[in-house]
């Protein structure tokens, strides 16, 4: 099997990458194998790589695959003559995750939206002000970022 060297820094990244996707709610597990996916040197990796680089249980690795998997965040490939399956990051996850803080702004929208109405029968105009300001930003940034990013990619493929 090949085995994987990450340096110091790569390994310092993976932490920093789960740590930060542990304060969005992720599962430690679920967090580095992503975090391993991307910052390793080698697009593709075995199950055994994985759980040897991360010092994981078979079952925790199993688990945190099959969740990745599940949420199409990454996909396998197989190779001519192997049963191995080789796990890697699934190109179009960026555009998914960037559609799911969309979606997660307009939700939050509509609960702000709720507890306005709230605040302002109850003449708490302080507080209502407020939050008008920031169900203007966030209406605001998801009517324009589409846009944006749209024209982003256009000149990126230039």
């Amino acid at each position: 099997m090949n085995e994987i060297h990450l340096s110091n820094n790569q390994k310092e990244l993976i932490e920093k990458f789960g740590v930060f996707l542990e304060s969005k709610g992720w599962q430690p597990a679920i967090a580095r194998v992503l975090g391993l996916l991307m910052i390793s040197d080698t697009n593709e990796l075995t199950f055994d790589q994985i759980r040897e680089v991360l010092h994981l249980s078979k079952s925790a690795t199993s688990s945190a695959l099959n969740f990745l998997l599940n949420t199409n965040k990454i996909e396998y490939i197989t190779k001519t003559g192997e049963r191995k399956r080789y796990f890697r990051i699934r190109q179009i996850m960026f555009e998914d995750i960037l559609k799911e803080e969309q979606d997660m702004r307009h939700k939050f929208i509509s609960v702000l939206k709720e507890v306005h109405e709230l605040k302002e029968s109850k003449n708490l105009n302080g507080l209502c002000e407020t939050i008008k300001d920031v169900i203007d930003y966030l209406e605001f940034t998801n009517n324009h970022l589409p846009k944006l990013y749209a024209e982003w990619v256009s000149n990126r493929r230039k």
